[in-house]
């Protein structure tokens, strides 16, 4: 027998035992793209999202004056025949992505307003466009040559500025609205005793429309409800200016502490941090 294959046999049976599946990368949204869009009224509205490794996921459109679900893949979900899903893919080696555009035609003032590009991972990953719906600006004659829309947030105020430019002049149109935000009541610090129930409140503000969804998390990890530990509840209330949702897990533990935090769907995530005592320490 040859005695220099008995010597290369066992590291090719090592190569080939330490090749495996490579993990595939998360979808994720290309954050360049133009989130403010402006269209004319009567004409057609394209609000374009671009993934990278979809893989296996949806894309759906959201519209949030109702929460409305539009579209998911290639599919309507709406009556309103003026919505249609188009889709574009690039399969390169190395940067593989996707566009999915919701295209809105004989657009309408009554149509701007947010709208979500949403991914379904779990949890759900979002990116909000906003549209704006202009008429069209006529000078003479002239017609709109070129829209430009600037974002201005600060503090929770967002300005948004539409600069309309034609051959005989610019016409400005401003308007302001108040940014959405998350808090939690209470916090930054929370202090129970053992075998007491947490109760966290999370009031979403300043938003037009409710949040889609709110996800509670536990040190950076999406709060499971159904867990072992049980004696874990959400309770949610949407209503008028503010949207309100309850966290209550019975029986406090010191396994319990911990950062738990709030993330709705339209605003920043609140986080608080909780200390379970006992009883003995909790009298100091």
């Amino acid at each position: 027998m040859d005695r220099h294959a008995i010597q290369t046999r066992p590291r090719q049976q090592m190569l080939d035992h330490s090749s495996g599946p490579k993990s595939k990368p998360e979808p994720t949204f290309d954050f360049s793209q133009n989130t403010n869009v402006t269209a004319l009224i009567g004409k057609t509205a394209y609000l374009t999202c671009r993934v990278r490794n979809l893989g296996d996921k949806t894309v759906s459109w959201v519209r949030h004056r109702d929460i409305h679900i539009l579209t998911a893949g290639a599919y309507t979900y709406t009556s309103d025949q003026r919505f249609q899903a188009l889709h574009r893919q690039n399969t390169g080696h190395s940067n593989e992505w996707s566009e999915w555009t919701l295209c809105i035609k004989w657009a309408q003032e009554r149509d701007q307003g947010i709208y979500e590009c949403q991914i379904s991972t779990i949890p759900i990953k979002s990116y909000q466009f906003h549209l704006n719906v202009v008429e069209e600006a006529n000078v003479d004659g002239v017609t709109l040559i070129i829209s430009i829309t600037l974002t201005y947030m600060a503090f929770i105020m967002k300005l948004h500025i539409s600069l309309l430019l034609t051959d005989h002049g610019v016409a400005l149109k401003i308007s302001r609205s108040s940014l959405p935000t998350a808090t939690i009541l209470g916090g930054p610090e929370l202090y129970v005793g053992a075998g007491s129930t947490i109760n966290l409140t999370c009031a979403i503000r300043f938003s037009s429309e409710p949040p889609a969804y709110i996800f509670w998390y536990y040190n950076e990890n999406v709060l499971s409800y159904d867990s072992p530990r049980g004696g874990v509840s959400v309770i949610t209330e949407k209503g008028g200016d503010v949207t309100t949702s309850w966290l209550l897990i019975q029986t406090a533990q010191p396994s319990d502490s911990g950062e738990y935090s709030c993330k709705p769907s339209n605003a920043n995530t609140a986080s608080i941090r909780v200390h379970v005592l006992n009883g003995e320490s909790l009298l100091l």
